[in-house]
């Protein structure tokens, strides 16, 4: 059983700690690795690995670069860094593109998130966790919880809107151009004077209502 720390006073509490939190992450058999250069990794699960910082500068770019190399040709693992420093802009930019979770820890041990990555690892487990996989960043703020696994998108779906407007216009005014060449033909017809009435009332509804639509409807 590990001991409790009440505050972290070496690098050593400081990996102990990020392994503990793993575990608390869903990692399993998150462990520390055997003492070696600093550039490595620290922390290790059969699906994950994490590098520990205690009392160093903000952690840049360079470093995380460092533990996206260590990671190795297994890019299903997830990469995962712990400062109690911070991290710089540079920092949290590159570990958005990579996929990098970045926590930064307090001397008592608790851990916030410092990348979005971090915040999936974090979140509380949703009902359809199980069966949508893992969390991850979705830039799509409108689509939230198993509507992501379905495929579907409010984005989307406002996208089609427009589409759905030109098509419905498009059928009215080849519906009113037929009635318009249906009273023509009819007209010439005594014995069909009323058809033609008919249609020209037709052509002139569909007309009317065209316009009211593209009046009412905003430009793009």
């Amino acid at each position: 059983m590990e001991p409790e720390i009440e505050f972290i006073t070496s690098a050593e509490q400081a990996e102990n700690n990020a392994a503990k939190r793993m575990r608390e992450m869903g990692f399993s058999d998150a462990g520390v690795t055997a003492g070696g250069p600093d550039g490595g990794i620290d922390v290790q699960a059969w699906n994950a690995v994490a590098q520990v910082k205690w009392k160093s500068a903000q952690t840049g770019r360079p470093e995380l670069q460092n533990l996206y190399g260590a990671r190795g040709v297994d890019h299903s693992k997830q990469m995962l860094f712990f400062t109690a420093s911070g991290y710089t802009r540079e920092a949290v930019e590159y570990a958005d593109s990579t996929g990098m979770a970045l926590f930064a820890y307090d001397p008592t041990g608790a851990v916030r998130a410092a990348s979005r990555a971090a915040e999936a690892l974090l979140a509380p487990a949703s009902p359809w966790a199980a069966a949508a996989g893992p969390a991850s960043y979705d830039p799509d703020p409108f689509v939230s919880g198993p509507t992501r696994s379905a495929g579907f998108s409010p984005t989307r779906a406002r996208d089609r809107s427009p589409r759905l407007g030109k098509t419905v216009t498009v059928t009215i005014v080849r519906l009113a151009i037929l009635l318009g060449l249906g009273f023509v033909m009819t007209v010439t017809s005594t014995d069909f004077w009323f058809i033609g009435v008919a249609a020209l009332i037709l052509m002139i509804g569909c007309l009317v209502w065209w316009g009211i639509q593209k009046f009412r409807s905003p430009s793009r």
